[in-house]
């Protein structure tokens, strides 16, 4: 239904952010990385949403998928461990995001991804001390639990 409206006048603004979910350890309960890159692109194809979806994945696998069936989609990479080049994960597989955990970004990280023309989506943050260190550090977005509450916050 969400989708369907998003053609109303009024929705144009409205954007899409869809994580896919594989768990290597349990293939058989997903379709493969390539065939879920493809039902979800055919998807958002046939609304006509490639300009207003970012597809995220901690499974560098599908975002690779994604962008060969359509370069134009956005793809965010989720980060689930510490202590990695972001810069060199982007770049290897043509993320336009990068989201790390929030409490491991530096913004030494923030800079020199957006030098190269990569956001910086943080998750999950959920305290208002922690909104307020990210937005210092000048991140592109912030992923939370309570967008309602960053909303408010922001309004300070």
């Amino acid at each position: 239904e969400m989708v369907k409206n998003s053609k109303l006048p009024q929705a144009k603004s409205v954007k899409f952010n869809i994580e896919t979910k594989i768990v290597p350890a349990y293939a058989e309960l997903t379709p493969t990385p390539e065939e879920f890159a493809r039902l979800v692109v055919e998807l958002v194809k046939s609304y006509d949403l490639i300009s207003r979806v970012t597809i995220q994945s901690f499974d560098d696998r599908t975002l690779v998928a994604a962008k060969k069936l359509e370069p134009k989609i956005k793809t965010a990479l989720l980060i689930a461990y510490n202590h990695v080049d972001m810069l060199v994960l982007a770049k290897s597989i043509g993320a336009d995001i990068i989201s790390p955990n929030h409490e491991w970004i530096l913004e030494s990280d923030v800079k020199t991804l957006q030098r190269k023309g990569i956001q910086v989506i943080p998750w999950t943050v959920n305290e208002a001390s922690a909104w307020d260190r990210l937005i210092k550090m000048g991140v592109d977005g912030i992923i939370t639990d309570d967008p309602a509450a960053l909303l408010q916050h922001l309004r300070r």
